[in-house]
């Protein structure tokens, strides 16, 4: 599955294959947007100073790179 196997990658991507990747980002910008906008939202609105981690669970999680993106995008520890 391509999905799977090109994940979000960065590097080393077949000029072929660069749509498939554009797809697959455009697709999880909206939800690392929904993610940063929870957070923020339960911070602001709670006791909860900050979060320590976020924690990915299921088939979606293997995504390649999306640990990383989503660190990156929310500047958040993500773990598997």
């Amino acid at each position: 599955n391509a999905k799977r196997s090109l994940g979000l990658a960065t590097e080393q991507v077949p000029q072929s294959a660069r749509p498939i990747v554009e797809v697959i980002y455009e697709a999880t910008n909206e939800l690392f947007t929904s993610v940063r906008n929870t957070i923020t939202f339960v911070t602001n609105t709670h006791k909860i100073t900050h979060v320590d981690r976020i924690l990915l669970s299921g088939n979606g999680s293997k995504l390649t790179g999306l640990p990383r993106a989503l660190a990156e995008y929310t500047r958040i520890p993500v773990v598997l």
